[in-house]
């Protein structure tokens, strides 16, 4: 099975360097991660087919 991340490199990147926050719900997997120049988050969700 894949795993498939609708998210651009940049934010990889960004995800590669800090500390990521897991909450697994229902079957996706969100990953929680500051990112420091919009002072903002990004959710990526991880779904497992």
């Amino acid at each position: 099975s894949e795993t498939q991340v609708n998210v651009d490199d940049h934010s990889v990147q960004i995800a590669a360097h800090e500390t990521l926050k897991i909450e697994k719900k229902s079957g996706v997997t969100s990953i929680n991660f500051p990112k420091k120049q919009l002072k903002s988050c990004y959710v990526i969700e991880l779904i497992q087919r």
